[in-house]
């Protein structure tokens, strides 16, 4: 899988990747199933001479799985941040679960596969979120 543009300007928010998944041969498409292991934070610079680094956390891959265009299924695995109020009102985030949703099924991903959660993925989508140093 490649992704299918470059990044040419500084990215805001969001960073979205997407993975040509798909390939032209001379019978059809055929679904490139090459497998990726996702980093939960990505740091890119800025430009390619720049000193500046920005940081992200993946958000959400979508993945589809079967061999063609024509058959399949497309799933997703997001994370949700477990945030809670403190006494004082301000708000303290205590960690995030990973949960794998597919059509109405939603299934948080048990602790001891956390750690695992985005390698040997073929994702077709990648969502990240950048993360503000303050």
């Amino acid at each position: 899988a490649r992704l299918t543009r470059s990044i040419r300007s500084s990215p805001r928010h969001y960073l979205i990747l997407h993975f040509n998944r798909f390939v032209r041969k001379k019978k059809g498409w055929q679904k490139d199933s090459t497998t990726l292991d996702l980093p939960l934070n990505l740091m890119i610079r800025e430009g390619i001479q720049s000193e500046i680094v920005i940081k992200f956390k993946l958000l959400s891959i979508v993945e589809h799985q079967g061999q063609s265009m024509d058959s399949g299924h497309y799933i997703s695995i997001i994370r949700r941040d477990i945030i809670y109020e403190s006494d004082s009102s301000e708000e303290i985030s205590t960690g995030y679960n990973w949960y794998w949703i597919s059509d109405d099924q939603v299934r948080c991903i048990r602790q001891n596969e956390k750690l695992s959660v985005m390698k040997g993925r073929q994702p077709y989508l990648a969502f990240y979120a950048r993360i503000d140093d303050q």
